[in-house]
């Protein structure tokens, strides 16, 4: 199992991945890397946890956004439309 430290060198986006670590906690934050959030977990469960982790978060998921959308082609609009 990778630590947080190597999911932060392998992604980026530093900030962004310790705040979720935080919100979730570690022991979640490992089930969520290994097999994606779709089982809900607590600090991003809910419509309300997720505002508040992405208004704290909001220029380095902005950044990441921007990214995607370059790495496609794409317009930034176009992609989060499709």
């Amino acid at each position: 199992m990778k630590s947080t430290d190597q999911v932060v060198k392998e992604y980026g986006h530093a900030r962004l991945i310790r705040s979720i670590v935080r919100a979730v906690g570690k022991h979640h934050f490992r089930d969520i890397y290994n097999h994606g959030a779709d089982a809900g977990y607590p600090g991003i469960t809910y419509t309300s946890d997720c505002i508040s982790l992405a208004w704290r978060n909001k220029r380095e998921i902005r950044s990441m956004l921007e990214q995607y959308s370059e790495d496609l082609g794409e317009d930034i609009g176009e992609m989060l439309q499709t």
